[in-house]
């Protein structure tokens, strides 16, 4: 639920200044490890901001690939909460790995990326550490190692193909991640409210309310997003 929680802030902020300038990928390659001025243009700001991004969406797939090899970890104790909590982890990976989802008549115009099923799970089997009871995600100063920042190369290819879902997303309005990420941010509340309601923050209820009931028009989430862009500002 932390997992989701934090993926959820880190992609709600993205949507109010999409495309931020901390997703370029040459952030990775400045080598400053503390910040030098107080903005959020220093170098060691915005490097910060991209990898915790990847981070957040690796942990997510992390701790979903955990649950993925040992079921009982997260029982609920009712079967049908245990089918509305995997129904929403099938959501999950469709707004990462199905091409499908822009049904444009000029998709192939449209830039994308994608994070395959089996990707997402070798990403998450990246992300886990430990053994036996003890298994957990690994944690941010782990994460961190696997960069180079002198190249601004990624050590493990999985992680990489991550952080080319995050980064370098295009001022052309026809970068279908900013749809991806609408509606990844929407499974996140409805996984965050089914594990904990009281968790549900004024914000995530807003989503909730106005996200379109049927996500499947390209024409209707574009216009939806767009709104809530307009709202934000």
């Amino acid at each position: 639920m932390l997992a989701a929680i934090e993926l959820y802030n880190r992609i709600d902020e993205i949507s109010r200044c999409y495309p931020p300038n901390f997703l370029n990928s040459e952030n990775l390659k400045h080598q400053a490890i503390f910040p030098r001025t107080n903005t959020q243009e220093d170098a060691h700001f915005q490097q910060y901001k991209l990898i915790s991004t990847i981070y957040r969406l690796c942990a997510l797939l992390g701790w979903l690939e955990l649950y993925r090899q040992e079921v009982t970890f997260l029982d609920s104790g009712s079967n049908r909460v245990n089918l509305r909590f995997e129904a929403c982890l099938r959501c999950i990976r469709v707004d990462l790995a199905d091409g499908q989802l822009n049904e444009a008549e000029d998709w192939e115009e449209w830039n994308d990326r994608l994070i395959f099923r089996e990707e997402q799970r070798a990403i998450g089997e990246v992300m886990i550490c430990g053994t036996g009871p003890s298994r957990a995600v690994m944690g941010y100063g782990n994460f961190y190692e696997l960069f180079d920042t002198t190249s601004g190369t990624v050590v493990s290819p999985w992680i990489e193909v991550a952080q080319q879902f995050v980064c370098d997303h295009s001022v052309n309005p026809r970068d279908f991640r900013e749809l991806r990420l609408r509606r990844l941010v929407v499974d996140l509340v409805k996984l965050i409210e089914l594990l904990d309601p009281h968790k549900m923050s004024k914000e995530m209820r807003e989503w909730q309310k106005d996200a379109p009931k049927e996500a499947s028009s390209i024409r209707q989430i574009w216009s939806w997003w767009r709104s809530q862009k307009q709202r934000s500002l």
